[in-house]
Parts: C-alpha cells; structure tokens; sequence
C-alpha cells in the first residue's frame, strides 16, 4: 500500500513537471498562482508535511537498498526451485521500489528547485519592464529638457544635460544587468528541463531492464 502511493506520487511529480516545464503558462502567471493567497495560506500548512516526505522518501530508498542486500545474499545460497521463484520475485520488488524511491526523491528536489527559478524568472521580468519603463522616462525628461534650453543658461542646459545622460547610462547599466540575470535564469530552467527529460528517460530505461529481469 506505501509503494502503491509513493508511486502515485511519483507520476504525480511527472506529471508537474512536465506543466512547469511545457511553455503553457508564463513565469509571470505561474508567480502570480503560486503567490496567490489561497497557494500561499495551503502551504503554510503543507511545508512542515513537505520535508517530511522527502524525509519518508529517503528512509523508503534506504529500507529498498537493505532489502536488496537481503534478497541478493539469498541469492547466492543454493535453494529449491520453488524458493529461488519466490527470492527472486522478493529480489525484483525490492528493485522497483529502489528506483521508485529513488526517482521520487529526486523529482521533489527537481520541483522545489524548477518552483524557485520560475519565480525569481518573473521577478526579475517586472524589474526589467521597471528599468525599461524608467528609461522611457529619462529620454522623455532628455527631450523635454533639450526643447527648453533656449529659455535656460548654457551652463545650467549643459549640468541637465549631463545628469540626464549619466541618468539614462546608469539606467541602460541595470538593464543590461537584469537582462544577463534573466538569461541565466533560463539557462538554469533549461538545465533543471534537461535533468527531468534525463531522469524520465533513466527510468522507462531501467523500468525496461527491470521487466527483463522479471521474465
């Protein structure tokens, strides 16, 4: 009944994964379901519960190697036909929830690291969207000031003209500064992508090659 619900939950962290990773839904609308305020209050009541699944999961992926251990030992004994059925029938249970637990582990990890970077993926686009619109605003302030010269003093002219230009550089510095931070947001969305396509891929692998073993 325990693995039977650890591995519901494994197909369910598949299946999220994969919402998280298809471009469905925007960073900015996964931020904003993600910090909305019915999200925010369930996992207030779920975190403490989180990390001791995770804990849970990892004890199951210890108890899975223990008993591959047992069963392997049995193994190597000489038995009856009947009783080398039945060790290795044990022998290939105990090989499913390894790596049923094992997956499980790691696809949470995989979730709560996906979770982070899509937020902070978004925060950082509104902060681009601030500086652009910042930007905006300092070239209108440059042509509104550039239109107003003849009525001001050279000197004065030049002292506006000068903060407004260091103004729309330090502006265009933090752009590009929030632009280099974004690409590597992606960059590490694409690694965390490549990493759950790699652990899929590992496991219909070993799923296969523990269905060999079975026959």
């Amino acid at each position: 009944m325990v693995w039977k619900a650890v591995a519901g939950f494994f197909y369910f962290e598949i299946a999220i994964c994969l919402l998280l990773l298809f471009p469905i839904l925007s960073a900015r609308r996964w931020s904003r379901i993600l910090n909305s305020s019915l999200i925010t209050t369930i996992w207030s009541y779920v975190r403490f519960y989180f990390h001791i699944f995770g804990l849970l999961l990892v004890a199951l992926f210890v108890g899975a190697v223990r008993e591959m251990w047992k069963q392997e030992a049995k193994r190597s004994r000489t038995m009856l036909p009947d009783e080398s059925n039945k060790v290795l029938e044990q022998l290939f249970r105990a090989q499913r929830n390894f790596f049923v637990s094992l997956f499980a582990a790691l696809l949470l990890y995989v979730l709560y690291r996906i979770g982070s970077l899509v937020l902070a993926q978004a925060t950082l686009e509104l902060e681009n969207e601030g500086h652009q619109l910042q930007l905006k605003e300092a070239a209108k302030n440059v042509t509104q000031t550039t239109k107003e010269q003849r009525e001001l003093k050279p000197d004065s002219v030049n002292l506006e003209l000068k903060l407004a230009k260091d103004e729309i550089i330090n502006l265009k510095e933090q752009l590009q500064n929030a632009k280099v931070d974004k690409e590597v947001m992606q960059a590490d969305v694409e690694m965390s992508r490549a990493e759950v396509e790699n652990l899929a891929k590992r496991c219909s692998e070993m799923k296969a090659l523990l269905a060999g073993n079975k026959d």
